[in-house]
């Protein structure tokens, strides 16, 4: 009789967690994806943590040690013979994760990211010119690659891990989670999103943020200074919907009338030229203005103020 009770009650508990989640379809989808994004939230960002500190250090040394500028060349030959020998099988960088992304095939090998961190603190310490987006993608997308064969990740799957990574890099290395999370999103699809990773992608960015807020860890700051004030008249430089409305819709109408050797962005530059004479801007300026025209008029194709 308990046997059968228990077999009775783990029936009954089955059946309310099916009917609990397919009342909350989403559910399992975003605590998936909650768990391993703070795996790649505190992996990227104590990665980036680390990084930027290092970056200080190896700068702050350099400066105090201006003759290391002049092993530069020798620094960036071990850095290729470094790559040539040993890392084969990396050398595409950034090209690597785009190509992961679109045909999956092996894991990105862990070791690119001891070896960008490695080579770019090379490139800073004596001297050259290295950014650091590059690196922390880099070091991302090998980091959290390697939680697709634990987690048995579909090619789905593995897609939105990347998206994720390269958000959650971009966003700690800059203190910047919401442009690092369009970031992911635009890098590997130009032009379209990949909508089952813009949850991932945003929480593993601003998770991966939090984590090197917590290393203690500061970003560079860049200030804009003073603006010096334009010669050109304010109401004119925004050029708004409804005046190109006009100017398309009159050479629209126009290049019904006008020979075929006419055409209608020639027109539309002619309509434009007034615009910019009145705004104190050069002749050239009318191609901007019937570019914008232009540009406005595809976007009103389909809208009810087209005549």
């Amino acid at each position: 009789m308990p046997f059968k009770t228990t077999k009775t009650i783990s029936k009954k508990t089955r059946l309310q967690f099916r009917l609990f989640f397919r009342k909350y379809p989403t559910l399992p989808y975003l605590l998936k994806w909650l768990f391993i994004c703070a795996l790649i939230g505190i992996a990227v960002g104590s990665a980036s943590a680390g990084f930027l500190q290092s970056l200080n250090w190896v700068t702050a040394y350099r400066e105090s040690h201006i003759w290391l500028l002049a092993l530069l060349p020798l620094a960036g030959l071990l850095i290729g013979l470094l790559y040539h020998y040993y890392g084969k099988t990396i050398e595409a960088g950034n090209n690597l994760l785009i190509q992961t992304y679109h045909r999956p095939q092996q894991v990105i090998p862990f070791k690119m990211a001891p070896f960008v961190y490695l080579g770019t603190l090379a490139t800073h310490l004596f001297g050259g010119s290295a950014g650091r987006e590059g690196t922390a993608l880099q070091m991302a997308g090998a980091l959290s690659d390697q939680l697709s064969k634990p987690f048995k990740l579909s090619t789905s799957d593995r897609q939105t891990l990347l998206v994720a990574a390269v958000a959650a890099g971009f966003g700690s290395v800059f203190g910047t989670p919401l442009a690092g999370a369009i970031f992911g999103l635009e890098l590997f699809l130009i032009g379209k999103l990949k909508y089952d990773a813009i949850f991932p992608a945003f929480v593993a960015a601003i998770l991966a943020d939090l984590t090197t807020q917590l290393w203690q860890v500061h970003h560079t700051t860049y200030s804009i200074g003073t603006i010096p004030p334009s010669a050109v008249n304010e109401s004119c430089i925004a050029f708004t919907a409804p005046q190109d409305a006009a100017v398309v819709i009159t050479a629209n109408r126009l290049e019904l009338r006008m020979p075929k050797r006419v055409s209608l962005p020639s027109m539309l530059i002619a309509l434009s030229a007034p615009r910019a004479r009145k705004c104190g801007l050069p002749r050239s300026s009318a191609h901007i203005t019937a570019t914008t025209a232009s540009t406005n008029m595809m976007l009103m194709a389909h809208s009810s103020i087209w005549p």
